[in-house]
């Protein structure tokens, strides 16, 4: 995995967001991963922390369901092992500096959530692993977006060089509506900091992360549940069932193949068409043999027969052997 280069993405990574969809539940957890590889997901996410270094017990009711979700260090070891059996990329959010220092030998890649941009000692540390890290930019300004990558710049100089580094668009609303998503700033984020941009999906609807990807995005995350009717915790509601994850995967296969490539050359399909769509140099008004042409005898027509209409200056000055008629095509053979 160290293989991974952001910059040369030969197709979108998708990653389906476990998180703590689990409930706290490593039976669970272990089938979500089993059903989410089975929708062609390129990556699974785990969320790993330990509740009293992360919530404060000043919101008692929020510690109270964060603990619920904990699951202890031996899962992530048999999860991780796990996941290479079944040939599927595992990794994981770390919520604070232990979980880091846990995860770091562990998980293929770093993510860093949005909530953690300005936990800056967080960030650096996990820079210098040289792993790759995920950047997500929820809640973030863009001075904030730039210090963090700076600083991820000072523990690792080559990150961006060697690809290591991917930014992801993310509006931390939960769901986050539609009017609000502005994946206008996904080409702002890659022109801003010469970095590739993915997208984080909180929305409802199937169609946000296929629109992602036309707007530039490489990479997409996007919450997995296998029941979005679970009241357990609230990324239940907002995430997408198998079904949708599957739809949501042709979408962007289908994204993918109307983006092409960026170079620009004549289609396969289009070049039947070619003599019929462009013009050739044809007869203005009527013309007698031997009538020297000029630029006043000659008009665009189409189909394309013999001269196109660009290289009409090499039949002007010369003579004509045939008589042509008005809207007649020009050819090479009708000049001296």
């Amino acid at each position: 995995m160290r293989n991974l280069n952001f910059n040369k993405l030969k197709k979108t990574f998708l990653t389906a967001e476990i998180g703590i969809n689990h409930n706290g539940s490593e039976e669970l957890a272990f089938k979500m991963l089993n059903e989410a590889k089975k929708t062609g997901v390129d990556a699974i996410k785990f969320q790993t922390f330990r509740t009293d270094d992360y919530i404060s017990i000043d919101e008692k009711d929020r510690f109270n369901r964060t603990k619920k979700c904990e699951l202890d260090r031996s899962f992530f070891e048999k999860i991780f092992l796990y996941s290479k059996k079944k040939n599927i990329i595992s990794y994981s959010t770390p919520f604070g500096l232990d979980d880091l220092n846990f995860i770091k030998t562990r998980s293929p890649i770093i993510k860093i959530a949005s909530g953690e941009i300005t936990y800056n000692e967080l960030i650096y540390k996990a820079a210098l692993t040289k792993k790759p890290l995920i950047l997500s930019t929820g809640l973030a300004t863009e001075s904030e977006i730039d210090n963090a990558i700076k600083i991820i710049i000072k523990a690792n100089p080559k990150v961006k060089k060697d690809g290591k580094l991917l930014l992801l668009h993310c509006v931390s609303g939960y769901p986050t509506p539609i009017n609000e998503i502005n994946l206008a700033s996904i080409r702002f984020l890659e022109n801003k900091f010469n970095l590739p941009v993915g997208f984080s999906d909180h929305s409802l609807e199937e169609e946000t992360s296929f629109f992602a990807v036309l707007a530039g995005a490489v990479a997409i995350e996007k919450h997995f549940t296998l029941n979005k009717k679970d009241k357990f915790i609230r990324d239940h509601a907002i995430s997408f069932e198998p079904k949708e994850f599957k739809s949501i995967i042709k979408k962007i296969k289908n994204a993918e193949i109307v983006l092409g490539n960026k170079e620009k050359f004549i289609q396969s399909s289009e070049k039947k068409n070619f003599k019929y769509l462009r013009r050739s140099v044809a007869a203005a008004i009527d013309i007698e043999a031997g009538t020297k042409i000029k630029k006043s005898h000659i008009k665009a027509l189409r189909p394309l027969y013999d001269i196109p209409i660009e290289n009409m200056e090499i039949i002007l000055g010369k003579k004509i052997n045939i008589n042509i008629k008005k809207n007649q095509i020009i050819k090479k053979s009708f000049i001296k």
